[in-house]
């Protein structure tokens, strides 16, 4: 019985124990909010006043007296509210005020905190704990306290603090400054002294559409607002009579990073000028600046001036070329000079450029539009330019010149006019056009034509050393060459590069080699003889045209291995598919030459052995690897064969009747276009396929006769054994 009744005792303590919590909270909370308020708006006062009046040292003396007194007042409050409210008893007088339980409640307190020197009846006591711990066990005690009020007063509390510190951080010199002449009544603090106003930023020079800071420090008393003042200066152009429009700008002062006041404002502009401008208060104003809004320095062109590197195995001194640089790149060969002549957007006062090998140099151009720069290109790298206008505006993101070593390569040779192989009589002029480019110089060039029976004709083009493209045009007067029908006229150009000291194992190189194809003006038809009747509206047939086309083009691809100074592995494998492309039109010309349906007779197979007899030549100085050599073959044996198929044009198609030549044809046409050589391929892969048919067919019919006979021999083998036995 004894232990439940201090069980229930010790809850009851516990519940109002929890309510003495929740009292000494409040009473803590009040007292704080009460000291916030006062400190604040005592100090706040008193700095009001002390910078107004400065007091001296006997009225700082009064009003810390009267601070520390204030404070005083307050902590005995609290002292006071915490003895009322510090014991289990004054919490269940609190609760028997909320809720009455006729003192039992109070009475039950007393009893636990005197136990030992309970002057009463402790039977009696501890029926009224049992019978108050019966009638307070669905009553919250802690429901008597307004708990609302905790909440509230401290929100209140640390809003003050934010706020207060927020105003303290925007004034901190003032109240700094102040709140030690207060709390130091006695030391030799000074007020301050009156506004002034410093500008830090200066003369500014900015770009358009940029954001533009100014900003100004301030000393002494720090005002409660400040503005900016933006006066726009006129051109030089402009009238002299232009009023000055001015702008301005309300700004609220603020504590910089080295924990001072400052005047601080952005603003952007979005076109050039230029302006003034100055910070001003009520009893202060800074000197004015300049504010300058201009575009950034660029460079408009740039061109380098080269000098190829004086080492062998260069043999001559050639003269330094210019190259106008595009998208910032330029190829130079390793151990070159290169001289930039760079024409700015602006005038500049300086430079800082920086070359491939990373080292820097600083120019001053004191107002120049254009500079240069030197360096020696070694390896890949890069060339920086930071450039600084008259108004000192730098501007760094100019984009790198790319430096761009490379070895030299031969020249390179563009066909103009005509746009590739052509047709022509043979009184006509042909303008031949051709362009030859090279990446650091050409020395010469020169035109060949090979024309059939006649030694090869050379034409030199001048040439300026060194210049990198040479566009020149030479007509070819037809007429002034004994040239028959399916004559052919083979051109080309031969240039050589400047001496680079590279290791080109041939500085000269030649273009593709290109065909004019000669057809009389007029064309006269041959009748037939007596007795033979002449195969009107007939033509050549597609075959052999076929394989003329195709003949040119393998004589194309034989001349752009045979002008290679050196065969590599991969020009002698194509030389072994070039031949085998040559082999196929031997075998093509002889099926038709022996096809019936094309009626040809010994004249014209004739002609067709001695082309045939010119393919198995070729075949033989390609299987040699001998591409020179097998180019005179080739050019015979296209030239044979192209004018036996116009000859037969000729005598297959002869003109209507009543006339005894054709109508006139064009001076020139263009020849038609190049034959893909897939066709031709998958031509002669179907002729090789039946051939692979044919021996198929042959070795099928020989293993049957094969298994016949051996089935016979087996029959008679059983036959003798028959007989025998």
């Amino acid at each position: 019985m004894a232990e439940n009744m201090e069980d229930k005792l010790n809850a009851l303590v516990a519940r109002v124990v929890k309510v003495r919590r929740w009292l000494v909270a409040l009473t803590i909370l009040k007292v704080a909010a009460l000291c916030l308020i006062f400190v604040s708006v005592y100090t706040g006062f008193y700095a009001w006043l002390d910078h107004r009046l400065y007091f001296a040292e006997i009225g700082r003396v009064t009003a810390f007296v009267l601070l520390v007194a204030g404070l005083v007042v307050l902590l005995h409050k609290l002292t006071k509210l915490l003895v009322g409210h510090v014991s289990c008893s004054a919490a269940a007088n609190y609760i028997e005020k909320k809720r009455s339980f006729k003192q039992q409640l109070v009475t039950a307190i007393e009893y636990y905190e005197n136990k030992q020197d309970y002057p009463y009846s402790k039977a009696l006591a501890e029926q009224l704990v049992l019978n108050v711990e019966k009638d307070s066990r669905e009553f919250e005690f802690d429901s008597t306290v307004e708990k609302w009020q905790g909440y509230a007063l401290a929100a209140v509390i640390l809003l003050g603090l934010v706020a207060a510190s927020f105003y303290v951080r925007d004034n901190y010199v003032y109240f700094s400054s102040y709140f030690a002449r207060l709390t130091r009544p006695l030391a030799s603090v000074k007020p301050l002294s009156s506004t002034q106003l410093e500008s830090i930023t200066k003369n500014i020079v900015a770009e358009p559409d940029s954001e533009v800071t100014f900003t100004a420090g301030i000393q002494g008393r720090v005002p409660e607002f400040g503005k900016l003042v933006l006066v726009e200066l006129p051109s030089e152009t402009a009238d002299n009579n232009q009023i000055q429009e001015s702008r301005e700008m309300q700004i609220r002062p603020n504590i910089g990073r080295e924990k001072t006041a400052q005047l601080k404002a952005t603003k952007s502009f979005p076109q050039t000028g230029k302006f003034k401008y100055r910070f001003e208060t009520d009893s202060a104003v800074t000197e004015w600046h300049e504010l300058n809004i201009s575009d950034a320095p660029g460079i408009e062109s740039m061109s380098a001036k080269i000098t190829l590197p004086r080492r062998p195995p260069r043999r001559k001194w050639v003269k330094p070329y210019t190259e106008q640089i595009e998208n910032n790149t330029l190829e130079v060969l390793p151990g070159s000079r290169v001289t930039l002549d760079v024409q700015a957007t602006d005038k500049l006062s300086g430079i800082v450029a920086t070359g491939p090998d990373g080292k820097s140099v600083n120019r001053q151009l004191n107002g120049a539009e254009q500079f240069t720069f030197y360096f020696d290109a070694d390896t890949n790298g890069s060339v920086h330019f930071a450039l600084v206008n008259e108004q000192g505006l730098k501007n760094e993101n100019v984009p790198d010149l790319q430096v761009i070593v490379k070895t030299d390569e031969p020249p390179k040779f563009k066909l103009v006019s005509p746009d590739g192989d052509y047709l022509a009589t043979n009184v006509a002029s042909v303008p031949v056009t051709f362009e030859v480019t090279d990446d650091f110089g050409l020395e010469s060039v020169k035109m060949r034509m090979e024309l059939p029976g006649q030694q090869p004709e050379e034409i030199i083009v001048p040439v300026e050393e060194g210049v990198r493209t040479k566009q020149f045009t030479h007509t070819i007067e037809l007429e002034e060459y004994e040239l028959t029908i399916g004559d052919s006229i083979l051109f080309y150009v031969e240039a050589t590069d400047i001496d680079t000291g590279s290791e080109l194992p041939n500085r000269t190189s030649s273009s593709e080699v290109y065909f004019i194809e000669i057809r009389p003006y007029w064309q006269k038809w041959v009748p037939m003889p007596e007795g033979k009747e002449a195969k009107g509206g007939a033509s050549p047939p597609v075959e052999l045209l076929n394989i003329l086309e195709y003949t040119r083009a393998i004589l194309k691809k034989t001349w752009a291995i045979a002008s290679k100074p050196e065969l590599t592995e991969q020009d002698r494998s194509r030389l072994g598919f070039i031949n085998q492309d040559v082999q196929y039109c031997a075998e093509q010309v002889a099926l038709i030459r022996d096809d019936s349906q094309y009626g040809f007779e010994e004249p014209h197979k004739v002609v067709l052995n001695e082309v045939i007899r010119y393919y198995q030549q070729t075949s033989g100085h390609l299987a040699a690897h001998d591409a020179a050599s097998a180019m005179v073959p080739e050019k015979s044996a296209y030239r044979i064969l192209r004018k036996f198929i116009l000859e037969l044009e000729l005598a297959w198609s002869p003109p209507p009747s009543g006339q005894g030549q054709q109508p006139k044809k064009p001076d020139s046409v263009k020849l038609q276009e190049k034959p893909e050589f897939t066709g031709y391929e998958k031509e002669r892969i179907e002729a090789q396929l039946k051939k692979m048919q044919q021996k198929l067919d042959k070795i099928t019919r020989e293993q049957k006769a094969l298994k016949w006979s051996f089935e016979n021999f087996l029959e008679k083998q059983a036959e003798k054994k028959a007989i025998q036995q």
